[in-house]
């Protein structure tokens, strides 16, 4: 009250001196809350980053449905992109309910709620760079009996039928063209999946092509190995499991790739067979006669899928589930050979 008093007794400069002591008080008041809620803000947000501590991992998921990745791990930060469920993403650590993933050479955050654990297996660098090959896959026999012949070998005078008839599986009724164009299909697809280039020699049952132009267009495709699909037919019927033939090394049109063509298929059937009880080896067999093997100037093999005169080898044959798992071991072994190459 004093000062006031002393104010108003001065007159109107004493007034100024008042109004501009409370203006100056008011700001320095204003700029202190500001000094106080500002950086309290902050350490906020701060505080909730530094909260978040991940876990390394290093494995793969799937978004579950649409997901928002976000540029950290908060919702109120920029959204890097959107993605659909379904896709793919390579995780390198979870922790506050957040996932980190890899993306376009840079890290970002999904809620780990809307993503889950997949099976799916990327390629590292090495892995790709080594899969720039490319596959010719033979199915065995076609629906059309050719009654035309054709010698068995580019250095031979000995000749036989171009094309022999198909056997029926004595529990499917279906044709060996039919399960070998099947299993061939399939692998296909496996290996496509896995990188390769895949040609085939024919892509239905309504064909009329020779063995020996079999080999013919898979040295022309520019493939590196050939391989052959083929089911068998014994004269008994408990012959069953998984059988490979190739070259021998006194063959004198192949002698060059006999090393190369011996690997490929052991490789194959036995990648078929490592996995326990499900493919039975019968073994590998060398033979000089075999048309398409014969005429073949890239690595090539014969691979027996089963034989379909067993009734087992038959019914596992007809089954999806059955040959879904023996192409991946097939590719399996491709995949071998051509690490080790």
């Amino acid at each position: 009250m004093q000062e006031d008093i002393e104010l108003k007794d001065n007159g109107q400069d004493n007034a100024l001196v008042y109004r501009s002591v409370r203006l100056r008080r008011l700001t320095a008041f204003f700029f202190a809350m500001l000094l106080i809620l500002l950086p309290g803000c902050s350490r906020k947000d701060d505080t909730a980053a530094r909260e978040i501590i991940f876990e390394h991992t290093s494995d793969y998921v799937e978004t579950v449905s649409e997901a928002d990745i976000y540029v950290r791990p908060d919702e109120s930060s920029d959204i890097y992109t959107s993605l659909l469920g379904g896709v793919d993403l390579k995780r390198s650590g979870t922790g506050g309910g957040w996932s980190r993933v890899e993306m376009n050479g840079g890290s970002y955050f999904v809620r780990s709620e809307l993503v889950r654990e997949t099976d799916i297996k990327w390629a590292t660098p090495s892995e790709a760079a080594m899969k720039n090959y490319s596959v010719f896959i033979d199915p065995a026999k076609q629906n059309i009996i050719s009654d035309e012949t054709e010698k068995t070998a580019p250095s031979s005078e000995q000749e036989k039928a171009s094309m022999g008839r198909s056997h029926i599986g004595t529990s499917s009724g279906s044709f060996e063209y039919e399960v070998n164009l099947l299993v061939a299909r399939e692998l296909k697809a496996e290996l496509e999946g896995r990188g390769y280039t895949v040609y085939m020699s024919r892509e239905s049952n309504n064909v009329n092509i020779s063995n020996s132009q079999r080999a013919y267009m898979a040295n022309s495709s520019g493939a590196d190995i050939y391989i052959r699909i083929s089911t068998g037919y014994a004269s008994d019927e408990f012959t069953s499991g998984t059988l490979g033939m190739c070259n021998s090394p006194y063959n004198i049109d192949t002698s060059e790739n006999y090393e190369k063509s011996h690997r490929l298929c052991s490789d194959i059937i036995n990648s078929m067979t490592d996995y326990g009880k499900d493919y039975k080896l019968i073994g590998l067999y060398e033979t000089n006669d075999l048309t398409s093997l014969n005429y073949c100037t890239i690595p090539a093999c014969d691979i027996y899928v089963g034989f379909i005169s067993n009734k087992d080898d038959d019914i596992a044959l007809a089954g999806q589930d059955y040959r879904s798992k023996l192409v991946s071991r097939m590719a399996d072994g491709i995949d071998k050979y051509f690490k080790e190459d």
